[in-house]
């Protein structure tokens, strides 16, 4: 039953003009990574670290290709983890680059099931 309301679901977003996208997010860092490295005979090797530790997180959407229309990417990036704010944002920001309303599909991280994004 499950499947069979997805799809007409599906259906009804084409119809009604919604765009069926895609989203997830995504983390990345910039740590130093440590590795071997040289010194001369009998001098310690030093391994200096350039930065401090700093990571991103990016949302991104996929829409689905409609007709002869390619799929189209869109991304946000945040400083730090994503929670249900960084979403929202990231929502009403593809929104307002699609022009239209969007169906999203995605999985079940608790910044998906809060109450401010069901909101």
């Amino acid at each position: 039953m499950g499947k069979k309301r997805l799809a007409s679901n599906k259906k009804g977003a084409r119809r009604s003009g919604r765009t069926i996208a895609f989203l997830d997010e995504t983390g990345h860092t910039f740590r130093a990574r440590l590795g071997t490295t040289w010194a001369p005979v009998g001098q310690t090797r030093v391994l200096n670290r350039l930065s401090r530790r700093r990571e991103v997180s990016s949302v991104v959407l996929l829409t689905a290709p409609r007709g002869r229309e390619r799929p189209k990417v869109f991304a946000r990036h945040f400083v730090g983890a994503v929670h249900d704010k960084e979403v929202i944002a990231a929502l009403r920001y593809f929104r307002r680059r699609r022009g239209r309303p969007l169906v999203i599909i995605w999985d079940r991280l608790q910044a998906h099931r809060s109450r401010a994004v069901g909101a």
